[in-house]
């Protein structure tokens, strides 16, 4: 897992785009430890990351192992999920003819916006922004601010932007407890171009004080939500409904 983090990344994007409020709402909020099921999910992403760069190593040899980091111990269930995920992301790279890919590379938009994808992919014709995913909870991969913030942000690398130019860009996410393949989606280039746009008009809204809190979909995790008067006045009128 990235050990590098911009104030604004692909993972809040969404609600950093809609709710431009949160930002400055959270700085009220003492940051609380992490879950057992993200500490799950951040050790499942390294052990997807070290299988698929060693190529052979199988996700059953980390059966049993403990991660002081993380705090969790892997189980046979786990290294089921991953070698699930291990085998969609083979069956993505050979549809799309994905011929190299590097795996948490550090990539930004500017000196705020950006951050690690787990894998990013690239063949004759394709590119592919691929996110693993260890929870129950569905994720879409369609107009994703997150496929988008990081698509963005490898454009723009000095490293790799070159063998994405000109391609097609697919975001992937890969979440063996919702289904077996991947699922993909394609951005257009237009699409790139209004949410970076947009992207860049929001965070500038929060670095200069922030704006309203606009309640939604992207509230869900949000470190603000004890202090947010949007969900505080959303709880009030469900009170009073008969």
């Amino acid at each position: 897992m990235p050990e590098l983090h911009l104030k604004y990344g692909g993972s809040t994007m969404a609600r950093t785009v809609n709710c431009h409020a949160w930002t400055r709402l959270s700085e009220r909020i003492q940051k609380s430890a992490v879950n057992g099921a993200a500490n799950r999910g951040s050790f499942l992403h390294d052990i997807a990351e070290t299988c698929i760069l060693a190529g052979n190593i199988p996700a059953s040899d980390f059966i049993g192992h403990y991660s002081e980091k993380w705090d969790y111990l892997i189980s046979e269930e786990d290294t089921n999920e991953v070698e699930s995920a291990l085998l969609a992301a083979a069956r993505l790279f050979r549809e799309y003819g994905i011929k190299d890919f590097i795996t948490e590379e550090f990539v930004q938009i500017n000196d705020l916006i950006g951050g690690s994808a787990d894998v990013i992919a690239w063949g004759d014709t394709h590119a592919i922004i691929l996110d693993w995913k260890f929870g129950f909870n569905e994720v879409s991969p369609i107009q994703s601010w997150q496929g988008g913030t990081y698509a963005l942000s490898a454009l723009y690398s000095d490293t790799i932007g070159d063998k994405l130019e000109g391609k097609k860009i697919l975001f992937a996410i890969i979440q063996p407890k919702v289904s077996d393949i991947a699922q993909v989606y394609e951005f257009t280039d237009q699409e790139l171009d209004d949410m970076e746009d947009r992207i860049i008009a929001a965070v500038n809204i929060h670095e200069n004080g922030g704006g309203e809190a606009t309640p939604g979909e992207w509230c869900q995790f949000c470190p603000a939500g004890p202090v947010c008067p949007s969900k505080l006045m959303q709880a009030q009128a469900a009170v009073r409904l008969p």
